[in-house]
């Protein structure tokens, strides 16, 4: 749970020079040294002094109210808390190589100092993994959650005083989410800060986490991620049916039941089509098609993927929008799938392929592909 009276009775334990120095210490009253121009060295920080001389100046900055960094900055410091308590140097360009894929330079990690120790490290990770997923049945950010990974989270809700009253008397909001993951072993950082949102619910736990949440669903897969060795992503999942769910909202609950999710229309309004179709029990791992802008399945036609080994079949069905079952071993080939080749079905279907054990499964590659990339238009 959050609570402001908990950081307030932290701060007076620490006393205010302490606790301004843990402020220095983590990055909040100097630049990060990131290599791009202009970081700004503009920063608004209570002092030890400030602290010490007015009572509320301590407990206002003990939960972050009144003090002014950049999202940089609280990105680096909480990457010192998966860093093992090392505050490091962020960096964009790892290397540069020459016309032939020499490289010519590389950056080296730069660690700043040590923060705090690597046990304390430890139980910050594993609080904020509780804070996420985890034993008991209340998790604040549990919103930022993805089936098979353990994350860990901390939300921010602040009240905007460098400016004026919103038009409806409240202030303006900065929201924002941290998540780390693994948390057993961090690799990925994502921070996501929004300049008021104006949603009717002004908590970065129920706007901000499920935008992490939905940026974990599709980079960690990417990168490689693994899934904690707990997780069993074998079986079926009961679709939950999402129809007038935001977009965002409709990612999240998907996230949750560890199904993957794609948008057919835009992003704007609610679902007003699925499939498959709340209720189904489909493969764990299988792609939800959510529909905003028509009623109407997509169609695609269904590859043949007899004789193919079960990895490789099952890159061919997810390229068409097909989801995937196994009937038998997926490592073998496969002898016969159970929705005709050549015919169309609806994005989602799910083609179940029947597999030869029996026999030694080739190795099978990808065609090749020859991509021409205009560096000029690539986006990151």
């Amino acid at each position: 749970h959050s609570c402001n009276l908990w950081f307030i009775q932290a701060a007076e334990t620490l006393k205010p020079q302490i606790f301004y120095d843990y402020i220095q210490a983590f990055g909040f009253t100097q630049p990060t040294g990131i290599d791009l121009p202009n970081e700004t060295r503009w920063t608004s920080v209570y002092n030890a002094e400030q602290m010490a001389e007015v009572d509320t100046n301590l407990y206002t900055a003990a939960f972050g109210q009144n003090e002014s960094i950049t999202p940089m900055q609280m990105a680096t410091a909480v990457a010192a808390i998966a860093n093992g308590g090392y505050l490091v140097t962020p960096y964009v360009v790892d290397s540069v190589t020459d016309k032939d894929g020499n490289i010519v330079t590389q950056t080296e990690t730069s660690i700043r100092r040590q923060v705090i120790s690597e046990e304390v490290s430890r139980q910050l990770l594993s609080m904020m993994e509780n804070n996420v997923h985890g034993e008991g049945n209340y998790h604040s950010c549990a919103n930022a959650y993805v089936a098979g990974y353990r994350i860990g989270g901390k939300s921010g809700t602040a009240e905007r005083t460098d400016r004026h009253l919103r038009g409806d008397g409240d202030y303006y909001k900065m929201m924002s989410f941290a998540a780390v993951l693994p948390i057993d072993d961090p690799e990925i950082e994502v921070f996501v800060l929004l300049d008021d949102p104006r949603w009717f619910k002004d908590y970065a736990s129920q706007v901000v986490a499920p935008v992490v949440g939905n940026i974990i669903s599709e980079i960690a897969p990417y990168l490689g991620v693994e899934q904690d060795a707990a997780y069993n992503p074998t079986g079926t999942v009961k679709v939950q049916t999402c129809l007038e769910y935001t977009w965002t909202n409709a990612q999240v609950t998907l996230n949750r039941l560890g199904l993957k999710h794609k948008l057919i229309g835009p992003s704007s309004g609610t679902i007003v089509y699925q499939y498959p179709v709340g209720g189904s029990v489909v493969p764990a791992g299988s792609t939800v098609y959510l529909y905003t802008a028509t009623d109407q399945n997509a169609m695609t036609t269904v590859p043949d993927v007899t004789g193919k080994t079960g990895t490789f079949a099952e890159q061919m069905l997810r390229a068409a929008n097909l989801n995937v079952q196994f009937s038998g071993d997926s490592s073998g080939k496969v002898v016969a799938q159970d929705v005709q080749s050549g015919t169309t079905a609806a994005y989602g279907t799910i083609v179940t392929l029947t597999m030869d054990t029996g026999a030694e499964a080739p190795a099978e590659e990808a065609p090749a592909v020859e991509e021409n990339i205009d560096p000029a238009n690539e986006e990151g």
